[in-house]
């Protein structure tokens, strides 16, 4: 893999579980690892169900291996600032696009290369 493809700096996030005493428990998203990828991006679309418009993305990241990254998490890409435990809207507010890991890919198997796809969130 070259280096020099790899221009996106990205956060992954992985969900905790924490204790509230007014729901029972409150999802919040820290960050699992920050990598540089490459971002390859497909045509967008949009669905149109029950008077809402519904756009989506998927986006293809490559990157050198990191152990331990699960469909159950996600990919934060662009913004700037501490990323930790903000809520999705303040993310958005700090230039954020949040990505659903759709699929996690070792290639060829060998421990080098990881592969992600990801859907783009629209808030």
């Amino acid at each position: 893999m070259r280096a020099g493809l790899l221009r996106t700096r990205i956060v992954i996030q992985s969900a905790t579980e924490a204790a509230d005493g007014v729901t029972g428990a409150t999802e919040t998203w820290t960050a699992f690892r920050h990598a540089s990828a490459q971002k390859i991006a497909s045509p967008g679309k949009e669905t149109f169900d029950q008077a809402s418009v519904s756009a989506d993305q998927v986006v293809m990241w490559k990157l050198r291996w990191i152990s331990g990254v699960t469909e159950d998490m996600r990919v934060l890409d662009g913004g700037s600032g501490y990323a930790d435990g903000l809520t999705d809207d303040a993310l958005v507010v700090l230039g954020y696009a949040i990505h659903k890991i759709n699929s996690v890919r070792n290639l060829s198997d060998r421990s080098r290369e990881l592969r992600l796809v990801t859907t783009q969130e629209r808030k």
